[in-house]
């Protein structure tokens, strides 16, 4: 059915259809005239979605192309997924007054082949189009090569086309690369990054199943994260020794991944970087790492042997979990030896040091600090912006074999993190200590004794709210479009289990935060609700972290 419609603000799309007696499912093609609004756009992908072939704007006046708040117009830019799966569309014309496309407008749009921008369009929010682009040679923002989206200079790629096939190589003029802007291409089989670039950013690469081959020039300092998860296809990747950071998942679940060299430049290997890497034969632990973290090599079930260097002084547990390669470590590396399985074993059961005026020592599970001073920040460390041997907190390499720590003298708590990840701590004593004194930051945050010293790790409640907050909206989003087009799903599962896992783990994440209070039967219900949490947090993200 060929439809043409005059919207006004006070009728919309829908009223206009009901006054007709016209069912949107039979819609094929549809002339939209008039003013369109946010209610309209949401109406189209709602009701239409899967059968409306071609949608012509190009004689309606609307200024931004975004799903509806409900509130003011003014609210549209903000808003995501204005057409989004609609996987009937073959053919959109965007009319010449539209101003703005909004975040993910036509993500998911399987069967759009191409979109014309026109001159009036001068902002394009991430994720806005898969699909080919060409731009008007007069628009002052934007520009397209090959139907790739740049901006107006061609310094900066915006968006590569989720359907375009084979080789790609990028051109020379381009200096920075958009956050996921090659992600879900599956049909990309190489691609060459110029040497005026300078980082990989996150999610460049994700999810690109068919990339087998990728040119990293020597520019490249940072490869942020998840910039070439589940890149299933992908055999091998040389770095080069520009490189001093590899962000977290990074290369997570390339199943044909089998050999990577690690640049000595690079200080730390962040959590589940190379995880389920499953062809993974070898890899070498340059002398200049310090820190390996959770999941960094989990379940590289190929991994036949790994040498831990005298440097490297901080591995999280479950590093090496689900591995069977044979770890051997360097006999001056004074925290790790190897055990008789060669599995690595921790070396100190007695240690002592000085902070300024403070002693410390640690003996038989317990560790007495006593002095006069201030116990200082390890902030840093933790949140891993400067990864050195100076930031670790001198007792953090025997953390989980403390019991209890007892304070003499007069000692002040003045940073984060002072005591993070102590997890089978049991007892803290000030008998013999004057009341230590508290940063602001750290009494507000952490409650003293019932949140620094009860075994949290650096992701204690404080950091996972905001992570939740921030980040839980990001992921769904996140998840819903690699299920639109086929791509990876965590764990392999299906939608309907996973949003029912994430909803479940809202709830005890929620609960969690209303119980904070001192009282036992407070505590003991906020960490049942922690527990719960982080339970379905793990089945959910697939990555065992403790």
């Amino acid at each position: 059915m060929n439809i043409t419609v005059n919207l006004t603000p006070e009728t919309g799309l829908e009223q206009t259809l009901k006054n007709e007696g016209i069912n949107p499912a039979l819609i094929e093609n549809l002339v939209i005239t008039g003013t369109m609004t946010g209610d309209d756009c949401d109406y189209i992908r709602e009701n239409m979605g899967k059968t409306l072939h071609e949608l012509d704007m190009g004689s309606a006046s609307i200024s931004e192309f975004a799903a509806d708040t409900g509130t003011d117009e003014e609210d549209f830019g903000t808003c995501i997924g204005a057409f989004m799966n609609c996987t009937g569309l073959t053919s959109v014309i965007i009319p010449d007054t539209l101003i703005e496309i909004g975040d993910l407008a036509f993500e998911g749009c399987t069967g759009l082949k191409s979109v014309f921008i026109p001159a009036s369009t001068t902002n394009i929010e991430s994720g806005a189009l898969d699909c080919e682009i060409t731009v008007h040679p007069d628009n002052p923002n934007y520009s397209s090569e090959d139907c790739v989206l740049f901006n107006r200079e061609k310094t900066v790629l915006k968006s590569y086309p989720k359907q375009k096939q084979g080789d790609y190589i990028i051109p020379a003029s381009v200096v920075e690369i958009e956050p996921q802007a090659f992600c879900n291409c599956l049909g990309l089989t190489s691609v060459t990054i110029p040497d005026s670039v300078t980082k990989i950013p996150c999610k460049t690469f994700a999810c690109c199943f068919g990339l087998t081959s990728v040119i990293i020039p020597a520019s490249i300092i940072n490869i942020e994260e998840a910039a070439f998860t589940c890149c299933k296809s992908l055999t091998s990747v040389i770095i080069p020794d520009s490189v001093t950071e590899i962000g977290a998942d990074a290369f997570q679940s390339c199943k044909k991944l089998t050999s990577i060299n690690i640049p000595d430049s690079v200080k730390m290997i962040d959590y589940s970087t190379f995880s389920d890497c499953t062809a993974l034969v070898s890899v070498t632990v340059p002398a200049s790492v310090i820190y390996i973290g959770f999941g960094a090599f989990k379940n590289c079930t190929a991994l036949k042997s790994v040498f831990i260097p005298a440097s490297t002084v901080d591995i999280e547990d479950t590093a090496f979990k689900g591995c069977k390669a044979v770890i051997t470590v360097h006999p001056d590396n004074p925290v790790y030896t190897a055990n008789k399985s060669n599995k690595l074993k921790l070396k100190i059961k007695n240690a002592s040091g000085h902070i300024g005026a403070i002693d410390w020592s640690f003996s038989k599970g317990v560790l007495t600090i006593s002095g006069e001073g201030e116990i200082p920040d390890y902030y840093d460390y933790f949140q891993k912006s400067d990864v050195s041997h100076e930031g670790i907190p001198p007792w953090y390499h025997f953390r989980r074999n403390v019991k209890s720590i007892v304070f003499k003298g007069k000692i002040s708590i003045n940073g984060h993190h002072s005591f993070a990840g102590f997890n089978k701590l049991s007892s803290v004593s000030f008998k013999d200590c004057t009341i230590p004194r508290i940063c602001e930051e750290e009494a507000k945050y952490h409650h003293i004794i019932d949140r620094v010293f009860q075994g949290y790790t650096y992701n204690d409640l404080y950091d996972i709210r905001y992570w939740f907050e921030e980040q839980m909206s990001r992921m769904l989003q996140d998840f819903k479009r690699a299920i639109s087009i086929g791509g990876c799903t965590p764990g392999g599962m299906e939608f309907e289990e996973w949003t029912a896992i994430l909803e479940q783990m809202s709830f005890y994440f929620s609960e969690m935060y209303n119980s904070e209070g001192f009282t036992e039967e407070e505590r003991t219900r906020r960490n049942e609700m922690k527990k719960k949490g982080f339970e379905l947090f793990f089945k959910w993200y697939g990555c065992l972290w403790f």
